[in-house]
């Protein structure tokens, strides 16, 4: 299996190999499409990735399985508290009272997180259903469908080297937004995306007035954590690590830039890998794939 994160304009193809214990890239490419057109003929897509496969390096992606994340703005993750005698076949109308989606109209999937809560996740059929027609047009068959922000944790959390049990706040640096999501007692806690203009003349290094918008983002969604979402949660432990990511190559300067201004130690990619770090949410997919594997292979 190989993973596809599909992005504004953006496709980005990965496939992981294991030699030893650790993971290593076979295959990757960044490519880019007519995303206007795109929007009146998904084979625009499907023809993209076909070809992006085809030049993926160091080696050409030849699977026909693949995994996707659905985007940020097209998916739902909430935290429910539930009575324990509650049965589980009233779990489903519970969730159905969480969205403004019929059970009809989304796909869904939840976990029990333990202490009275699970944990679901939801996206339209509308959006998945047009996911797995652009995979099946470039004669592929989907496996794996994850949202957004899982795919970012797992892939962030692997980059990092960070302990899972720690409470984290990732933030990751697109070309055109910022994804940030708060992970903490093993589950997302809270999510969200932002478009992100940039002041500085290339995107690979941030200037001031980039910084100052970043700690101003940061700030206001772990303000709004903090005072609202972790009371509401049952959450007792404030955010004491955020792990850095994306397309900013100077990481150091911005690490320590953020930490100072913010009172919160600042991580980057502790992992070193032969691809950018635009590639997080694909990675993040990538090794859920090859977890399911291992899974499916016991």
């Amino acid at each position: 299996m190989f993973a596809i994160d599909i992005s504004k304009n953006t496709i980005r193809l990965l496939k992981l190999k294991k030699e030893d214990s650790a993971f290593v890239i076979y295959g990757a490419i960044e490519t880019k499409f007519d995303e206007i057109k795109a929007l009146k003929d998904i084979n625009i897509i499907s023809s993209a990735i076909k070809n992006a496969m085809a030049s993926a390096k160091p080696n050409p992606i030849e699977d026909k399985e693949v995994g996707f994340s659905i985007p940020e703005e097209h998916s739902f993750i909430k935290i429910l508290n539930i009575d324990n005698s509650m049965p589980k076949d009233k779990i489903p109308g519970l969730i159905e009272k969480e969205i403004p989606y019929s059970l009809d109209e989304i796909y869904w999937d939840y976990k029990e997180l333990g202490n009275k809560k699970i944990i679901f996740s939801a996206a339209p059929r509308k959006i998945v259903d047009k996911y797995i027609e652009i995979a099946s047009r470039a004669s592929l068959r989907t496996v794996l469908v994850e949202t957004e922000s899982n795919a970012l944790i797992w892939g962030s959390l692997y980059l990092s080297k960070i302990d899972i049990n720690k409470h984290i706040l990732v933030l990751y640096i697109d070309k055109n937004k910022i994804n940030i999501v708060i992970w903490s007692n093993n589950a997302i806690q809270f999510t969200t995306n932002d478009k992100f203009e940039y002041e500085s003349a290339t995107i690979k290094s941030p200037n001031k007035k980039d910084v100052e918008n970043l700690t101003y983002r940061l700030e206001k969604y772990i303000n709004f954590y903090n005072e609202h979402l972790r009371s509401q949660s049952g959450e007792t432990q404030k955010i004491d690590k955020i792990v850095l990511t994306g397309i900013w190559e100077n990481f150091l300067s911005l690490k320590k830039e953020l930490t100072n201004k913010i009172g919160i130690p600042v991580y980057g990619p502790g992992r070193s890998i032969s691809i950018n770090y635009t590639y997080t949410i694909a990675l993040g997919i990538a090794l859920r794939g090859m977890e399911n594997t291992k899974k499916n292979n016991l």
